[in-house]
């Protein structure tokens, strides 16, 4: 039966891997905890096989992965790779910030600058700062009509994700950098800038990111 908002239930499926994903991105899953299935089913209220599919959905997105005689576990990413993940991030991103661009409209502009305006707060913790700056990413790129480039780009986002709370210190520098460049962005997509453009900016934020984070 459709909810009160028309949209279809979610499936078992559906909702163990929501649940999952969102914690491991909110941290309540800590990098190489082992997943016991029948626990995770327990307190969902279903089988173990939802859970099973879910956690594979997960392998596949980069944020689970298998040890020999353990099972699945929260991915770790190496902090060795922190930047190569960046770089990554940086060209990926940049692209579908380009491509999504013309399809941006004036409420999802003013959505972006208003979750921009709440990073600004100094007093914000790492963990709110971190999850906001990923909505404000997030909303641009969502129109990119490519989606094998936004199936890849997800995988490295949730890496990078992973990697920020375990090695990253979100010092003032790095935070009044980080509004400053989406400030600029959101400046140039408001006037219409050209895609090519978009792509400069976005692929130079991450770059600008990645040395403020590292010095």
């Amino acid at each position: 039966m459709p909810h009160a908002d028309g949209t279809a239930p979610l499936s078992k499926t559906e909702r163990a891997y929501a649940h999952l994903r969102d914690g491991i991105l909110a941290g309540a899953y800590s990098p190489g905890e082992r997943f016991v299935l029948n626990r995770i089913a327990r307190d969902l209220a279903i089988s173990p096989v939802p859970v099973r599919e879910a956690i594979r959905l997960l392998e596949a997105e980069g944020l689970v992965s298998f040890q020999r005689n353990v099972g699945a576990v929260v991915a770790h990413p190496d902090e060795t790779a922190w930047p190569d993940t960046i770089e990554t991030l940086a060209v990926l991103e940049a692209r579908a910030g380009a491509a999504a661009a013309p399809h941006l409209n004036r409420d999802i502009l003013e959505w972006a600058r208003a979750v921009n305006d709440d990073i600004r707060e100094p007093a914000l913790s790492a963990e709110v700062f971190i999850e906001r700056d990923w909505q404000f990413h997030s909303t641009l790129t969502r129109p990119c009509p490519n989606p094998h480039l936004m199936s890849v780009l997800k995988r490295v986002r949730n890496l990078a994700r992973i990697s920020q709370r375990l090695y990253l210190p979100y010092g003032e520098d790095v935070r009044a950098r980080t509004v400053a460049d989406h400030d600029e962005l959101l400046t140039a997509l408001t006037r219409g800038a050209d895609p090519r453009d978009i792509e400069d900016l976005v692929r130079g934020h991450w770059l600008s990111f990645l040395s403020a984070s590292s010095g």
